[in-house]
Formats: structure tokens, C-alpha cells, sequence
């Protein structure tokens, strides 16, 4: 069985249908048998419960290595919420704040690459790449937001250092004072 692993996931929910004729089976391309005619029988009933327990303790033990990636989704949200465009427009941005967003968010960047493809867990795989495919492009979009308007706030910060370095230089040839000891 194959679990994929969605980062806005809260709950993960299994249903088995043992009473319907139809195949509960998205995609099943073979004859199904209706469970109702299996579940008459005492000793498959017995077999069917004790597999459908042991794919319950499965299940729950899958959720227990789902938990950890429970840290990229609140990561995710974080980075839905910032808006680096409107907040640079509002206040210009100081190379403190800088520094912390590019070293943050590249750091996120680099744990969800290194997240694996998958996980297995007793019966179960857990595809956690399409979990890590969704996540990425939150801390990229900041990352490239900042990365578009950080060269031109550099060059204009340099612009007014270099007038500030000049207007100095020129003050400091104007007053030229000779010291006779």
C-alpha cells in the first residue's frame, strides 16, 4: 500500500466499504467480488479482521512517521504569509533583515531537498517526494522575491556610500589646516 504524504494534510482518513458491490477501488481494472458473499463466512470474517487490524496498526504507525514532516507544513504556512514584495514597499528592509531572511529560507530550502523520495513503514510506503515538490516552491518564491529586489537596493545603498564617502573627501581636502610645532 501507498500513502502520499500532501504538506496541507491534517488528518490522514481510510475507509473500507465491506457492504457495497461496487469495487471501492478508484481505477481497478479487474473483477471485484462483492465483500458481502466473503463476509458470511465465519473464518474469513475472522481473517478479514485481523488483516483490517493489522492495516489499522499500519496506518497508525505511518502517521507516526508522517508527524515529523508536520514541521515543513507549519514552514509552509509561515512562508504563505509573508509577503516580501508589500512588506519592502512599506518599510525599506535593513541588511539585518536581510541576512535573516535569505539565511532562513535557504536553510529551508536546503532540509525539504533533503527530504527523502519515500518511507517505508511495515506494509506501506510513504511518497513523501510530492509532499517535498509542493513545499519547495514557498521558501523559492521568497527567496527569489528578495533575490529580485536585493540588487537594486544594493546598488542604490552604494550610490548614497559613495556621495557620503565623496561629500567627506572633499571636506576633508577644503579644510586643510597646517600644525607649525
Amino acid at each position: 500500500m501507498i500513502v502520499v504524504l500532501a504538506p496541507f494534510v491534517t488528518r490522514v482518513k481510510f475507509e473500507y466499504v465491506m457492504e457495497s458491490e461496487q469495487c471501492p477501488f478508484e481505477g481497478w481494472e479487474g473483477q471485484y467480488i462483492g465483500m458481502t458473499s466473503v463476509t458470511e463466512d465465519s473464518g474469513m470474517k475472522a481473517h478479514c479482521t485481523e488483516i483490517s487490524d493489522l492495516l489499522h496498526k499500519n496506518i497508525d504507525s505511518v502517521w507516526e512517521k508522517a508527524m515529523p514532516f508536520m514541521l515543513y507544513c507549519s514552514m509552509v504556512e509561515e512562508c504563505a504569509k509573508l509577503d516580501v514584495k508589500n512588506s519592502m514597499n512599506e518599510s525599506e528592509w535593513t541588511s539585518d533583515q536581510f541576512k535573516l531572511v535569505l539565511a532562513k529560507h535557504h536553510e529551508q530550502v536546503g532540509a525539504m531537498q533533503k527530504l527523502p523520495t519515500s518511507v517505508r513503514e511495515g506494509l506501506m510506503v510513504l511518497k513523501v517526494q510530492p509532499f517535498r515538490e509542493c513545499c519547495l516552491p514557498f521558501p523559492l518564491r521568497i527567496l527569489s522575491d528578495v533575490n529580485e529586489r536585493l540588487p537594486v537596493i544594493a546598488y542604490r545603498r552604494n550610490e548614497d556610500l559613495l556621495i557620503n564617502i565623496k561629500d567627506a573627501t572633499h571636506r576633508l581636502a577644503r579644510n586643510h589646516v597646517k600644525i607649525d610645532s
